[in-house]
């Protein structure tokens, strides 16, 4: 499947009149502590007259408390503000993507089952004899991430490249022969690989009736952490003929709103 990992989008630059506004801000600001230092040192000295002191004081007082009540209340009430619009936005959104994967039935988004390529299995072949090398070459030409196996015209597993490759590449770096390794299977994947690995193999399928939306699809998802693909049949179960096919890219494209 495509990489749909979105870059990170970097902040937006301020423009002119917006570093226009904080110079001006801050230039109220230091012109306000100037006359309030200047006030201060008047205050402190005996050449003035305390009547004359006193007027000026109850002039420019409360013009600069104006100001910088001005300049506080902008700034923070703006960043509370867009803060609580961030966190409202986030929730209809959350709300929103809900909501459409809930009216979005799967057999109208998915893959359906003559679009999902399988691997021609030669004349005496099944699906754990045939060579991993193999089965990595076949998602090369086909240009895919994911390998559906089949049993019986059942899907039994879905095997990304990664894993089988993983594999591959932790036998190459322990040693062992290309000739071997040409000859191994997911038969010897099953047997011999890591707990983990063979999770990835065994645990990551789930199934759904053609009946129900991409927001079940999701459930079933993210009851499993390890699941990414929901396979469509006719009531639900593993046994039906295959309808189609959700994987979690589908999922993720159409909850977005």
């Amino acid at each position: 499947m495509p990489d749909t990992t979105q870059p990170t989008n970097p902040p937006p630059r301020k423009t002119f009149f917006e570093f226009l506004k904080d110079y001006i801000a801050l230039a109220i600001v230091v012109f306000s502590f100037t006359v309030l230092i200047v006030l201060i040192s008047a205050l402190r000295s005996k050449s003035a007259s305390f009547q004359d002191l006193k007027d000026i004081v109850g002039l420019f007082l409360p013009v600069i408390g104006t100001w910088m009540g001005t300049i506080l209340a902008f700034y923070f009430t703006k960043e509370n503000f867009e803060s609580a619009s961030r966190s409202l936005r986030e929730t209809i959104s959350s709300l929103t993507s809900e909501e459409k994967l809930k009216s979005t039935k799967v057999n109208e988004v998915m893959i359906s089952a003559a679009q999902i390529d399988k691997y021609p299995l030669k004349d005496g072949q099944t699906w754990d004899n045939v060579p991993i090398v193999e089965y990595i070459n076949f998602l090369d030409s086909v240009k895919r991430q994911r390998l559906v196996i089949f049993e019986n015209n059942n899907v039994k597993y879905v095997i990304h490249k990664s894993t089988l490759s993983s594999y591959v590449y932790n036998k190459l770096m322990a040693g062992v022969q290309k000739t071997d390794i040409d000859k191994l299977t997911i038969a010897d994947l099953l047997k011999d690989a890591p707990q983990d690995l063979k999770d990835y193999v065994t645990n990551t399928v789930d199934f759904i009736s053609e009946s129900a939306t991409l927001f079940e699809a999701q459930q079933k998802m993210n009851a499993n952490p390890i699941c990414q693909d929901v396979f469509v049949t006719s009531s639900g179960k593993n046994t039906d003929p295959i309808k189609g096919w959700i994987t979690n890219v589908i999922v993720t494209e159409n909850a977005k709103v």
